[in-house]
C-alpha cells in the first residue's frame, strides 16, 4: 500500500509512503495542510526507500498510530522513522533521524510545512509571550529568525481552522542555541498562494565538528471546522500549572481511573515551562518544554480509558494566548471516532 489513510467525518489524514509528503490533511477533495519531508546535509528524503508503513487502530476508534521508515540511500545513509498518533481533531508526531553506518548527521532540516488557501494566521514565536497576527497577500517573508515558532494557527478562507506547533520538547528545537558553531532558522512566508513554514533546526559551521548522535522531534498538529462536536459536563477537578509535571500525570490519570462520571479538567492553560525535573531529567538545570503535547495525549488517553464505561473526558480552559487555536477548542469539546481505510 502507497498510503494510509484516517478520516475523520469530513476530513481526511493521509500518511504516503514515499514522494514529497510525508502528512496531508484534506477537507472533502481540498488539501487544507501538508507536511514534507527532510533534508540530512545535502540529501533529501524525497529520494528515500520505504521500509515500513503500518497503522495500528484502537478497537475503540478513538485514536491510531501510523509508523514509517524511509531509509535515504545516499551518503552514509540516513534512516527517517516517524511514530503518528492520530485523534478526532489531532496529530501527535514524533521524528526519529540517525545516520547509519558510523555516519553523522549534520546539517538538518525538518519538514517542510505547506497551508493552502491560508487568509489569516497567528503564530507565536520562542521568547515573546503574545501572537503575532498577519493577513496573507502578495509574496513575502513574515518572519525568520533562529528561535523557533512555538504554534502558529491559520484560518482558511472557507473557515477552517488548523495548527501546526512544536511538541514537548521545545530544547531540541532551540539545541543550535546552546551548541557552539552551530545556527538555525526558522522561517515563515508567503509564496506562490501557499504559507509556508520551514525549519533548519541545525546548521553547521564549516569548522565546527559534528557530534555522532541521532535526533528527534517533536510536533502537534490540529484541526477543526465549525461544527459542535457537544461538550462534557460532570465531575470537575482542576488542572496543574505544568501537565508535564510527574506528579501531575500521576494525579491526573489516579483521578480518571477512580471515576465512573464524565468528567471535566478545568483551569487548564497551555504553558511553557523551563523547570527540568518535569521531564525527569533533574541533574539540568533548566530544559524548556510546551506541555500542550501532554495535553492531547492526556485528552486521549482519559478518552479511552473512561469510553470503557460509557462516559467522557474534555477540558476547561481559561483565557490563554492559545485560546483561538484548533487544538484548544477541540480539547474543549467531545471526542469524536475515527475511521480507516486499511
Amino acid at each position: 500500500m502507497d498510503r494510509l489513510k484516517v478520516y475523520d467525518g469530513d476530513f481526511t489524514l493521509e500518511f504516503p509512503g514515499r514522494g514529497k509528503h510525508s502528512i496531508v490533511l484534506k477537507h472533502g477533495q481540498d488539501t487544507v495542510f501538508s507536511c514534507g519531508r527532510m533534508f540530512c546535509g545535502k540529501f533529501s528524503e524525497v529520494g528515500a526507500l520505504e521500509k515500513k508503513l503500518r497503522i495500528h487502530p484502537n478497537q475503540d476508534n478513538l485514536s491510531a498510530e501510523i509508523e514509517s521508515t524511509n531509509v535515504i540511500p545516499f551518503g552514509c545513509e540516513y534512516e527517517i522513522s516517524r511514530d503518528i498518533v492520530a485523534a478526532s481533531g489531532f496529530a501527535r508526531l514524533t521524528c526519529d533521524v540517525r545516520a547509519v553506518n558510523f555516519g553523522r548527521v549534520g546539517d538538518l532540516t525538518l519538514e517542510e510545512i505547506r497551508f493552502y488557501n491560508a487568509a489569516k494566521v497567528t503564530f507565536m514565536v520562542y521568547g515573546e509571550d503574545s501572537m503575532r497576527e498577519c493577513v496573507p497577500g502578495a509574496d513575502h517573508v513574515i518572519y525568520s529568525g533562529s528561535e523557533p515558532i512555538v504554534m502558529a494557527t491559520v484560518v482558511t478562507s472557507d473557515g477552517i481552522t488548523v495548527d501546526f506547533g512544536c511538541g514537548s520538547d521545545l530544547w531540541r528545537l532551540r539545541s543550535a542555541a546552546n551548541m557552539p558553531g552551530v545556527d538555525s532558522l526558522f522561517a515563515l512566508k508567503y509564496e506562490d498562494g501557499e504559507l509556508v513554514l520551514s525549519r533548519q533546526a541545525l546548521i553547521y559551521g564549516a569548522e565546527t565538528e559534528i557530534e555522532q548522535r541521532p535526533w528527534r522531534f517533536k510536533s502537534i498538529m490540529a484541526w477543526k471546522k465549525d461544527q459542535d462536536k457537544g461538550s462534557v459536563s460532570g465531575e470537575v477537578f482542576d488542572n496543574a500549572p505544568c501537565m508535564l509535571a510527574p506528579a501531575a500525570r500521576r494525579d491526573f490519570r489516579k483521578k480518571v481511573r477512580r471515576s465512573d462520571a464524565d468528567i471535566v479538567c478545568a483551569n487548564s492553560v497551555p504553558t511553557i515551562c523551563d523547570d527540568a525535573s518535569h521531564l525527569e531529567k533533574p541533574e539540568k538545570n533548566t530544559l524548556l518544554h510546551f506541555d500542550l503535547e501532554e495535553y492531547i495525549t492526556s485528552y486521549i488517553w482519559a478518552n479511552r480509558q473512561l469510553n470503557k464505561k460509557g462516559k467522557r473526558f474534555s477540558f476547561a480552559f481559561k483565557d490563554n494566548p492559545f485560546s483561538h487555536t484548533a487544538a484548544v477548542q477541540n480539547l474543549s469539546k467531545a471526542i469524536s471516532r475515527l475511521s480507516f481505510e486499511l
